[in-house]
């Protein structure tokens, strides 16, 4: 959550006698912090009557990025009546710049995995002394399109941060990122998308952006993002690369061909799955009534989770009227 917190109120705790922040009174200290916990039970005497009221109690536990000198070994407490811009306390003591707790009293809850692989990430190395004229973004699109239709802009690197180095400093250096396509990857149908362009998009009075590329994490690959054009004050570096699908263990395809299939084609030996070490999964095929749909269900047991699997089409697959592919299709999908 942000806050301005060298304009935070402090009182100590009824009966711990921790330090509890009761108001926010003006906007010194823009600052970012983590809400570790919360104690409904904390009471702090906000209006001194010594009568435990119900806007006195409750707090949240919010832990600083000063060390462990700052005030309980790094950590303090967060009134919920701070979160007011006036106070629900009768007789509660007046600030005259006092403000909402936390900016918008909005925070971001932030979830652990505790095991997490991106699918695809972008890296650069930026050079500036003004962080805050840094505005990145990531995105993706067709082929033939020159602007991304889906985009990620992370907050941090979007012209926040103050006046400052990337080390807090005013002396310019240099710092990695590594950002992550996943989310935008959630939306898109991996299995249908072939070939799209993946960008990073960026801009910085006076910044340096350098070694830039893409790794797709499920194949461990690195790739250098070679197209670039400008658009305004942005800059768009992009590469063009298909991603593996990423599907449930339980996943049923169904592939639809352009013209009727003639039925003694459909085989396992013509439409098969095989997993990295070459062997082939026991999956069932059907043609559905259409004739031009193949339906392949998954194996028995599902597939194995977090492994990757080729589906192969053969260009013994036959149409009603001879025909075969022009060339055998292969795509890559990855287990969740």
């Amino acid at each position: 959550m942000g806050t301005y917190f060298r304009s935070w109120k402090w009182k100590k705790s009824q009966g711990t006698s921790e330090d509890v922040c009761i108001a926010v009174d003006g906007t010194l200290g823009s600052h970012g912090m983590t809400v570790v916990g919360y104690d409904d039970d904390i009471w702090v005497d906000i209006n001194g009557n010594g009568v435990k009221e119900d806007g006195e109690q409750g707090a949240f536990k919010i832990v600083n990025s000063h060390g462990s000198n700052w005030k309980g070994k790094g950590w303090a407490w967060f009134a919920y009546d701070a979160l007011n811009a006036v106070s629900s306390v009768p007789d509660a003591p007046v600030y005259d710049a006092r403000r909402q707790g936390w900016f918008n009293n909005t925070f971001y809850w932030v979830t652990a995995y505790e095991s997490y692989t991106p699918i695809l990430t972008s890296e650069s190395t930026i050079n500036t002394n003004q962080r805050n004229q840094i505005s990145v973004m990531l995105g993706e699109s067709a082929t033939s399109a020159s602007l991304p239709s889906a985009t990620w802009t992370p907050y941090i690197f979007n012209s926040n941060g103050g006046a400052f180095s990337v080390d807090g400093s005013t002396t310019a250096s240099s710092a990695t990122i590594v950002l992550d396509y996943t989310d935008i990857i959630k939306n898109i149908d991996l299995s249908k998308a072939g070939i799209t362009k993946w960008y990073l998009r960026y801009k910085g009075s006076g910044a340096t952006f350098s070694n830039m590329y893409v790794t797709d994490e499920t194949r461990n690959t690195s790739y250098s993002l070679t197209g670039t054009y400008t658009n305004g004050a942005y800059t768009y570096k992009y590469k063009q690369l298909s991603l593996p699908s990423i599907v449930n263990a339980g996943k049923q395809w169904n592939l639809t061909f352009n013209w009727p299939l003639k039925s003694a084609t459909v085989t396992k030996q013509n439409i098969f799955i095989r997993d990295t070490k070459n062997n082939n999964v026991n999956n069932t095929l059907k043609l559905n009534s259409d004739e031009k749909t193949v339906t392949v269900d998954a194996p028995q047991g599902g597939y194995l989770p977090g492994k990757r699997y080729n589906m192969n089409i053969t260009s013994n697959v036959r149409t009603k009227g001879g025909n075969g592919l022009s060339s055998p299709s292969v795509f890559e999908f990855i287990v969740k």
